[in-house]
Formats: C-alpha cells, sequence, structure tokens
C-alpha cells in the first residue's frame, strides 16, 4: 500500500500500527485485506496532489470469547456528494463528475465491501464532503482462537514456503494483482505480471527453460479468447491434416 500510494505523491501515515498487537481471533485473513486493499486503494485513487492517507486499527471491547476492533481508514480526497453517499454501497454504482471523469472502475469495490463487512457481522459508517475528502470507519467482533495457546506449546506449525520460486501472473485487474502480490511475495515467491493472456503466452515464450515455477491466469480475460481460438484452430487442422493421411 505505501509503495502504491508513493507512486501516485501521497503519503501515507498508519499511527499506532506497529504497536497494535490484538489476540490471535479466528477469522478470513483474506476477506480482511480485500476489506483493506478496496478502501485504500480509493484513497489513493480519488485524493489530490500531495494528499495523505491516514490508516489505523484499535481495539475497542474485549472479552473472555471475543475481540472488536475499529479500522480507519481517512484521506484527503476530492470527497463525495450527499446524494451519492446514500446509495454508495449499491453495485455497479459509480459517481460521476469533473473530479471523477479520469477514473475508470466496475463500480463494485465498495459493494464488495459492505457484503464482506455485512457477512462477517460487521458495521462500517462513512464521513465525507465534497472537496475535503473521505473517512470510513468500520468495525468487526472476532472470536478468540482459545485453543492457539493449548496448541502452540505441543504442534510445530508448518507455513507455507514458496521461497526461491518464481511465478508469472497474469491478472487485468489493479487490485486483485495487488492482492495476489502481496500474498505470494509474502510466502517468499518472485512475482512477475501481465497484464493478459497474450502477454503471458509471450513472456513465457521468451523465458528461459524451467525459469517459471508456476503460472496463475484466468481461462476468461482480455486478449487470451483470441489466443486460444488460434491454438484450438491450428490443433484442429493438424488433426485433421493427420486423419486425411
Amino acid at each position: 500500500m505505501e509503495t502504491r500510494a508513493a507512486e501516485h505523491g501521497l503519503e501515507l501515515e498508519t499511527p499506532g500500527l506497529e504497536t497494535f498487537n490484538p489476540p490471535r481471533v479466528l477469522t478470513s485473513e483474506l476477506h480482511i485485506r480485500q476489506v483493506i486493499m478496496n478502501i485504500v486503494s480509493n484513497a489513493v485513487k480519488y485524493n489530490k496532489l500531495n494528499g495523505k492517507i491516514i490508516a489505523t486499527v484499535e481495539t475497542t471491547d474485549q472479552t473472555e470469547d471475543t475481540v472488536t476492533c475499529k479500522f480507519t481508514v481517512e484521506d484527503t480526497g476530492i470527497g463525495m456528494s450527499e446524494s451519492f453517499q446514500k446509495n454508495m454501497f449499491d453495485p455497479f454504482l459509480q459517481e460521476h463528475g469533473k473530479d471523477r471523469s479520469e477514473f475508470k472502475g466496475t463500480g463494485l469495490g465498495l459493494s464488495i465491501v459492505k457484503k464482506i463487512i455485512d457477512k462477517m457481522g460487521g458495521d462500517i459508517q462513512v464521513e465525507s464532503k465534497e472537496g475535503a475528502g473521505t473517512k470510513f470507519i468500520w468495525t468487526l467482533t472476532f472470536k478468540l482462537d482459545k485453543e492457539y495457546q493449548q496448541e502452540k506449546e505441543n504442534v510445530v506449525e508448518h507455513e507455507i514456503s514458496l521461497e526461491g520460486k518464481k511465478i508469472l501472473a497474469a491478472e487485468d485487474n489493479t487490485l486483485n494483482a495487488e492482492i495476489l502480490m502481496f500474498l505470494l511475495e509474502e510466502m517468499g515467491a518472485e512475482v512477475i505480471f501481465v497484464e493478459n493472456g497474450e502477454q503471458a503466452v509471450e513472456t513465457f515464450k521468451e523465458s528461459g527453460d524451467e525459469e517459471y515455477d508456476c503460472i496463475l491466469m484466468d481461462v476468461m480475460m482480455p486478449v487470451i479468447q483470441q489466443v486460444a481460438k488460434s491454438v484450438l484452430c491450428q490443433d484442429q487442422m493438424h488433426r485433421g491434416y493427420r486423419s486425411s493421411r
């Protein structure tokens, strides 16, 4: 996140994050990352030049069985109109205006965020003013992993390691690519990203023997359909030639 913010000339502050040390909980780490990445991505996309993003997380309540955390992401961007805020979590909804015309998107980011938080039993609030920035505040309550401390002493954890592995990944969605890169690099892998299937095929052709340990790509994505059709036609022609002999 810091890298992407810096690339856009923005400052990312995370006060208190270094000292935040919550207890072990039962949750979906991927869903938590997806929410954070979507909201921070919007904060980067709709910010102003030399703007700022402040992201915080804190524990607000803890019982014998649960812990509640409050997350906030605040930016100094262009903000949102009051009329848009009323339906901002609806799928495919995008606000149109001169300040937003240069940005493209699917209008699904905030809808996905809301669905994930609702499914996890949480709550999300938004404070925004046109020209003055936006602040997202969401709270989630997690069940404590009570068995963890007991098992920790007796069980040796086997973490998945991709150290020394080189992966070629094709992903046309910038946010998905960032999440995938974060997860893979965290496990030690070197990741090479391309934007479509044709680039993936060409990159693989130009690579050395056994250069890549794994290739990740969708079956349905830009350009790959044409490549697949071409390969299929060549295969059918080859099969037809062989059968006629």
